[in-house]
């Protein structure tokens, strides 16, 4: 496997397992990962049960992810050469499919308001789970 595949499953895997971890039921889980500069990041760790968002805490395996997330964006660039400025990295748990969306240009995309909150499913989840947004 190339270096990114390794990065991505690592990411995966620790964000599998913790929500696993918490002890409830969940449908989909996700991380937006939002580097700030070269070491610091910013972003969104959650998982669903039907509507209901509840956030999830990586604990001491945080650290650990977002180097692996930081090291994958280094490797990855867009056709300008530039890194992504937004990672979408989302899980499905009844067959483990993880799916991942960049984005280059707007801060914007996947960021929830308190306008946007009760579509926070569909923002977060519906591009890598289109069945999100009929139930």
């Amino acid at each position: 496997m190339s270096e990114k595949t390794d990065l991505v499953h690592e990411v995966g895997g620790i964000l599998l397992r913790r929500a696993n971890a918490e002890g409830d039921e969940w449908d989909y889980a996700g991380w937006v990962f939002e580097p700030t500069d070269g070491q610091s990041y910013g972003g969104e760790i959650f998982r669903y049960y039907g509507r209901e968002r509840r956030l999830i805490s990586l604990g001491t395996d945080q650290r650990t992810a977002a180097r692996a997330f930081l090291r994958f964006r280094a490797l990855s660039t867009g056709e300008d050469g530039e890194p992504w400025i937004k990672c979408l990295l989302a899980i499905r748990r009844r067959d483990k499919a993880l799916k991942m969306f960049f984005e280059f240009e707007d801060p914007k995309r996947w960021k929830l308001t308190s306008a946007n909150v009760d579509q926070g499913r569909e923002i977060l989840l519906g591009e890598a789970f289109p069945e999100v947004k009929d139930g």
